[in-house]
């Protein structure tokens, strides 16, 4: 083994070989203000766009990380400045994925949950009673998103997703939402059941259950809970938030460009992601209240009626293109860079896949560029077009 002034020596030659083909490949690039970590994106084709603060992504992740792992998102800018994240449930909507309720629960003898969120049902003929899962119980005013997949389905088996209420007599009462007849990924809606429902503490329960079979042969199915916003850190608006690691300072310029989701329901006035202090002083914040509309640029606010569904961007003087004019505060180490939530205001709920910063207003093409980069990585993590 070499010693550490030869492993450094074939750094630096690796270096420099490395920078002399991308320098013939991209001759009108100035090599000397490129950082080496940036060389891996050239050799990959991807274009190079300087003053990379930090980015961070959440695809991949997952709420089964080690405890000390997954409280982390880690700046692939290369620069070391990372997140933590604070009080997030690693479950439901709180944490990676987002699932519209906590981990499936099996329900009845001929069930049986394999994973947190797996659950086998073995029907061997008409006399085996209903199988399936029991999701949660929801209440007054609630409803809940919940999107599962369909694996071993045969005809015969009567197969349903529906609330079950007590009403005021005592009587069960259904309300089938959807009849299951292929295997297939779902997506559906659950509402509280206030027109028979007893009081307003009557619950609904929630099942997706083969309720009899009349199959040819015995069923074995798969009822799995699929996350809601694969690829995403949701937030569920109520304390979850983080805090970049590392403080730095953006004293002129900035854009943050993001991949995202909003959705709504948030505790009041919070930004989606922000470098602020009071009032809004400090670089940015990002996609401010609950509609997302508003904005901060170095403590003066703006908005703008364009609040596209997924890729949005802000910089000193534009919002997803929208004019604004920035005021003259300043940003300082001491402002923190936060998401979902900034000092004194409460928390956001969304769901956000990948988050940019840049230390300048990026141009048009710049701009471009970004968008294209983080659009491909959102396609080949998600499969494009998820819900």
């Amino acid at each position: 083994m070499g010693t550490i002034a030869d492993k450094l020596e074939l750094l630096r030659r690796t270096k420099e070989r490395q920078k002399a083909y991308l320098k013939e490949k991209y001759p009108l690039l100035d090599f000397d203000t490129i950082p080496f970590r940036a060389y891996l994106d050239l050799f990959q084709g991807r274009s190079y766009v300087p003053g990379f603060v930090g980015g961070w992504k959440a695809y991949g992740r997952s709420n089964d990380e080690d405890a000390g792992t997954r409280k982390y998102l880690h700046d692939y800018s290369g620069n070391g400045r990372d997140i933590e994240l604070f009080n997030f449930a690693f479950s439901g909507m709180s944490g990676y994925g987002g699932y519209g309720s906590t981990p499936w629960t099996a329900y009845g003898t001929k069930a049986e949950q394999t994973s947190g969120n797996v659950v086998d049902v073995s029907l061997e003929s008409s006399a085996d009673e209903a199988a399936g899962v029991q999701p949660l119980t929801i209440y007054k005013g609630e409803i809940v998103k919940i999107r599962y997949k369909i694996t071993g389905y045969q005809e015969g088996c009567l197969l349903r997703a529906y609330t079950n209420t007590r009403n005021s007599e005592g009587t069960i009462v259904p309300n089938i939402v959807r009849t299951i007849t292929a295997d297939g990924i779902y997506e559906d809606t659950f509402e509280w059941d206030s027109e028979n429902a007893a009081t307003d503490s009557t619950g609904s329960q929630i099942f997706i259950m083969c309720q009899y079979s009349k199959a040819a042969s015995a069923i074995n199915m798969t009822i799995e809970q699929l996350p809601l916003y694969l690829g995403a850190l949701v937030s569920d608006g109520v304390d979850d938030y983080g805090q970049c690691i590392k403080d730095f300072a953006l004293p002129d310029d900035f854009t943050v460009v993001a991949i995202r989701k909003l959705l709504g329901g948030s505790s009041g006035n919070s930004g989606l992601v922000g470098k602020s202090r009071t009032n809004g002083q400090g670089a940015f914040i990002f996609e401010y209240n609950d509609s997302g509309r508003l904005y901060f640029s170095y403590g003066n606010s703006g908005s703008s009626e364009d609040r596209p569904a997924l890729f949005s961007y802000l910089t000193k003087y534009t919002a997803n293109g929208t004019p604004i004019t920035p005021g003259t505060g300043e940003d300082t180490g001491n402002d923190k860079l936060m998401l979902f939530h900034e000092v004194y205001t409460p928390y956001k709920k969304a769901a956000l896949y990948d988050v940019r910063i840049y230390d300048h207003s990026l141009t048009a093409e710049e701009l471009q560029q970004v968008k294209d980069e983080m659009m491909e990585d959102y396609e080949k993590a998600t499969g494009g077009g998820y819900s």
